[in-house]
């Protein structure tokens, strides 16, 4: 599978709009009908670089425009955040909005989207999504403590249960004070 990414911060500096979203889904395009006629497995239920919608790829941008916001609101800012599609089968994907992948030493991280939270941002229910956008951000810090406790006697479900606890209630209280009338 082929996962389509953008780098946070270089979409923060160039500022993409409509028309220049269209021009890279058209350049997109170009390299899949290439690509086809070579390997004829591409299709289009297939996850990744070479099947991205226009509404796709402006969901992309609110994702990472939305990250971009948070990322130093939670004292995140030295981390590099990539958004990218879920490369899970239909059958297989979590029935989760997002998931995130922590590279703790390396100050990196992977934020990855679902069909589930496309959905929910073609129904406009962007408080949802950003709700979720900070739960997944909140899991950063907490990564290097989830691993070290795993080492323990704990077993992981233990583990993981505390962690999830810990991180829904740290996103609503970072949550509700970011967006406080």
């Amino acid at each position: 599978m082929f996962i389509w990414h953008l780098n946070v911060k270089k979409i923060n500096n160039s500022d993409l709009d409509l028309i220049e979203l269209e021009e890279f889904v058209k350049e997109r395009e170009k390299i899949v009908s290439k690509k086809d006629k070579k390997n004829k497995v591409l299709n289009k239920k297939s996850y990744g670089i070479l099947n991205i919608t226009t509404s796709e790829a402006l969901f992309v941008k609110y994702i990472e425009r939305s990250v971009a916001k948070y990322i130093p609101l939670l004292g995140l800012s030295s981390y590099n955040v990539k958004v990218s599609r879920s490369s899970y089968e239909d059958s297989k994907e979590p029935k989760t909005g997002f998931l995130i992948d922590v590279l703790y030493p390396y100050k990196s991280a992977e934020l990855y989207w679902t069909k589930l939270a496309f959905r929910i941002y073609k129904a406009k229910k962007f408080k949802k999504l950003e709700q979720a956008i900070v739960h997944e951000l909140c899991h950063i810090p907490i990564e290097r403590l989830k691993k070290l406790a795993m080492k323990r006697y704990l077993t992981k479900k233990n583990i993981c249960d505390a962690t999830e606890t810990l991180v829904d209630h740290f996103a609503w209280v970072v949550f509700r004070l970011i967006n406080k009338k």
